[in-house]
């Protein structure tokens, strides 16, 4: 079944690309994936055409339903045989009304010609924090990363929305894991009610790591964060420390492979880092920025309390975490295994 992908998304956060290059080489065990992925950098689109069934929509047809240049798109779905429209995974945000008529259209257009709009990998958690209208009219099907959006989603598009997991446990199929040192991945995005009481509890959680005999690597995969964790870095001060100056960026992934554990309040870098065998411990709050992180953990860990923590203000029992980390490590790598083969069967079904 062949299928046309719009990206639409941030270019400069590897999670995005992940969850993005997943759905598309995914898509294409089954058949072309013509991508529209306009405007965004070649450095994030060239991943994006890995797989030899990827072909680039603008660059071989000068077609883009993002630029709304449409003329042969037509010509496109009856030639090609298109089945499936989708576009990028993640939140699914409101569009300003004019981006959502046209979109809707669009929508529509596909319906016209037999082709199966659906939405897979989103959430609605920033919907559901802000309680506001899912604005996705003609789309056939939801496939949703938690059941918090499925039943918030549910509610506005009744008996179309199901579950999924998150895109990311795709990986599971594309790399390995690996022996583990006494090393921690440390990544936090300065998101909080309170910025000074998020830093005060980063700086002592790298404190009671490195008491407990690791090594913590201070890193960012999103640019916006670089500051905030360069300057955790240089208050910690010790030579146990140290600092990742570069993003974390896809061809270097696997910065994860020797890390026991990553603590963040970074959805991806929590679900990349465990499908290398990370121990995931999620640190955030109830903020919007955050929510989505507590959906995708309740939704695929069936024992959410052993790695999940909602208030800045909870002390983290790091003793813990270092007296069963086998046994976690099991937990981690039997859940990534178990989530990734529900997504896989969850796309095949569609074809």
């Amino acid at each position: 079944m062949n299928s046309y992908f719009i990206c639409a998304t941030q270019p400069t956060n590897l999670g995005d690309l992940v969850i993005n290059k997943m759905l598309v080489d995914e898509l294409c065990r089954y058949g072309k994936v013509f991508v529209d992925a306009y405007g965004l950098p070649e450095e994030f689109t060239k991943y994006l055409f890995e797989n030899k069934n990827a072909v680039d929509v603008y660059d071989t047809y000068h077609l883009s339903v993002k630029k709304l240049r449409l003329w042969g798109l037509s010509k496109l779905i009856k030639d090609e045989n298109i089945r499936l429209y989708t576009h990028s995974p993640g939140p699914l945000y409101n569009l300003r009304s004019y981006r959502n008529f046209a979109f809707t259209a669009v929508n529509y257009l596909f319906k016209f010609y037999g082709v199966s709009v659906q939405c897979i990998g989103n959430c609605a958690s920033a919907a559901i924090v802000k309680k506001m209208k899912l604005q996705r009219d003609g789309v056939d099907r939801f496939l949703l990363r938690s059941q918090e959006s499925v039943d918030y989603a549910d509610s506005f598009f009744p008996g179309k929305v199901s579950f999924i997991p998150d895109l990311a446990f795709l990986l599971k199929y594309q790399v390995n894991d690996g022996p583990k040192a006494r090393k921690v991945a440390f990544n936090f995005r300065p998101a909080a009610k309170d910025i000074a009481i998020l830093r005060k509890k980063c700086l002592d959680i790298i404190h009671e790591v490195i008491e407990r005999g690791y090594e913590i690597v201070l890193y960012y995969q999103v640019k916006g964060d670089k500051e905030f964790m360069q300057s955790l870095y240089v208050e910690a001060g010790d030579d146990r420390v140290s600092f990742r100056d570069d993003s974390l960026w896809y061809e270097n992934m696997d910065f994860y492979q020797d890390k026991a554990f990553v603590i963040s309040n970074r959805l991806h870098s929590l679900l990349i880092g465990a499908v290398y065998g990370a121990i995931p411990i999620v640190f955030s709050d109830s903020q919007e920025t955050c929510a989505k992180i507590g959906h995708v953990f309740n939704a695929s860990f069936k024992d959410k309390s052993l790695f999940f923590m909602n208030d800045y203000e909870q002390i983290i029992d790091i003793n813990r975490y270092v007296k069963n980390e086998a046994q976690y490590a099991e937990i981690v790598r039997k859940t990534v295994s178990e989530n990734a083969q529900l997504c896989r069967t969850t796309i095949e079904r569609l074809q």
